[in-house]
């Protein structure tokens, strides 16, 4: 049966109330098609006999004030271009709510195929469907919000907006499919969220909060906000195209138990989101992932494409981030003691600051193969972190001044400092350092490098040694002195299974018949190439 068959069948069962037959039509007043949609919405909305529907008719209905629904309705226009609700007085008290107190096992409304139109006036919330009732458990469950357009009425900028386009709180179960939101960014009221297309916010103090948000195949365009999640456990994004948004998506646990608890599963997949400061925001989340979304920073005012702050075990792989913000911009910044989470398999095109940036709170994070295009950004990997490890990442140590070595005696080489730190901060041995201590067990490769001044009598010779002995897999070299020049040594280790606390070093000799300079920039490398 198909959805206009079964919408024919309830009308003539008389379980559907149309506006008309309670005084409404496009050709009156706003204040009188507000009464009979409200009277239409008191009768038919669910009074523990069921739920019916209100169907609103094609047409362009003014309205000048909120409807407000105290139980569970569901809501059906014509489509989306045919049945356009349209508020224009300068007053907050705009929009579709529905509010419960009770019922909870009835409560799952529904509003499809209709416009919601702000016209010419800022305020207002387009749908707001609140749970929180009385209790501590959400009282509104299994939400419905499909083909839905969310809109102002005047095209040009600085003439109306909803304040906010969809706002739920307190709500366990939503799908919201097929909306799309037009905002204006350039408001300049200063209400909280302002201009946010989503609103999921929850309340409860039992911190049962909302949970399993689908949000699939969305659009919006010019709001502050394109998401804005707080308390949430499980939302799912699934192709979100945000564009020309101060902020994409942002998500934070801002209840009680901020810095205790971390919500989980923030999901993020596909989508093309183009912000004017941030992409996406995270904060005490985990257990989530953001793949195939793609990046783009077009004016140059980007400050981060993904920001993370305590988020734990999450998965950033198979995104693009294309910046032209060549001064600031960071791609991805994990911060704020966020651990765990690996990178993977993303691509940086155009230009910008730093491709991945981890802080020195950040720890155990893992950055995978990823491709950087282009060599446009000023940094591909800048890691604060003392414990974050990625593939193919660098520490080497060197001298920055001669270093002598005595004759016939087998020595440690000693360094000036750390040259190349990929591989965190923390790495770094108070000196002159002679050994690097391993910080994190895994696979390695070990490679040295030392040139010895011009002396042309005995042997030179250079070994690797770990925990003070020879490296498996390095035979050193040892070669006669060269007349007339430098001699120059390079050694480098097979693969090999380091452990936590283990040591790598180099020893050098030489036998010219008295003490001999190792010339600057002597080098002691190891390579990170994954787990054991």
């Amino acid at each position: 049966m198909s959805a206009s068959d079964k919408l024919l069948l309830d009308i003539l069962a008389g379980n559907v109330a149309n506006p008309k037959e309670y005084g409404a039509d496009p050709a009156n007043t706003a204040a009188v098609n507000f009464a009979a949609f409200q009277a239409a919405i008191d009768d038919v909305q669910d009074d523990g006999n069921g739920k019916k529907l209100l169907y609103i008719p094609a047409g362009e209905w003014h309205l000048s004030g909120k409807l407000n629904a105290t139980a569970s309705i569901a809501i059906e226009g014509d489509g989306l271009e045919q049945t356009i609700l349209v508020w224009d007085a300068s007053s907050t008290s705009q929009g579709i709510s529905i509010a419960y107190s009770s019922l909870r096992d009835k409560a799952h409304p529904s509003i499809r195929k209709l416009s919601l139109v702000r016209d010419s006036a800022y305020g207002g919330v387009a749908i707001d469907i609140n749970g929180s009732g009385a209790g501590s458990h959400p009282d509104s469950h299994r939400v419905t919000i499909e083909h839905v357009r969310i809109d102002r009425g005047q095209r040009d900028e600085g003439t109306g907006s909803w304040q906010i386009g969809i706002r739920l709180t307190s709500v366990n179960g939503a799908d919201i499919q097929y909306v799309s939101g037009q905002g204006d960014i350039n408001n300049t009221t200063g209400t909280t969220y302002y201009g946010t297309f989503l609103r999921v916010l929850g309340l409860d103090s039992d911190a049962e909060v909302n949970g399993h948000i689908n949000v699939v195949n969305t659009q919006a365009e010019r709001w502050a906000y394109g998401a804005n999640i707080s308390n949430c456990e499980g939302i799912y994004f699934d192709d979100p195209r945000y564009f020309n948004v101060d902020y994409g998506i942002v998500y934070s646990n801002s209840g009680a138990d901020t810095g205790t608890t971390y919500s989980p599963r923030v999901v993020v997949d596909g989508g093309h989101i183009k912000p004017l400061i941030q992409g996406i925001s995270l904060s005490y989340t985990t257990m989530g992932r953001i793949s195939g979304v793609y990046f783009l920073d077009t004016l140059g005012t980007v400050t981060e494409f993904i920001n993370t702050a305590y988020t734990l075990n999450f998965q950033i792989f198979g995104n693009t981030f294309e910046g032209l913000n060549s001064s600031a911009v960071k791609a991805i910044k994990l911060t704020g003691s966020s651990f765990e989470n690996a990178v993977h398999g993303n691509t940086f095109v155009g230009t910008g600051n730093t491709c991945i940036y981890l802080d020195a709170t950040s720890e155990a994070n893992s950055i995978g193969i990823n491709h950087f295009r282009n060599y446009n950004w000023t940094k591909y990997v800048d890691n604060q972190s003392a414990y974050a490890m990625h593939m193919n990442a660098k520490y080497t140590i060197r001298n920055t001044a001669a270093v002598s070595i005595p004759n016939a005696a087998v020595t440690n080489m000693a360094f000036s400092g750390a040259y190349v730190a990929d591989l965190g901060t923390g790495w770094y041995t108070a000196g002159p350092p002679s050994v690097i201590t391993i910080k994190r067990s895994g696979r390695y490769r070990i490679a040295g490098y030392v040139q010895f001044t011009a002396n042309g009598v005995g042997r030179r010779t250079m070994d690797i040694v770990v925990n003070s002995a020879n490296a498996v897999g390095s035979n050193g070299m040892s070669v006669p002195a060269v007349t007339g020049g430098n001699t120059i040594l390079t050694v480098a280790s097979e693969v090999l299974k380091l452990n936590a606390g283990d040591t790598v070093g180099m020893t050098v000799y030489q036998d010219s018949g008295a003490a001999l300079d190792v010339a600057v920039n002597a080098t002691l490398s190891i390579e990170y190439l994954g787990p054991a």
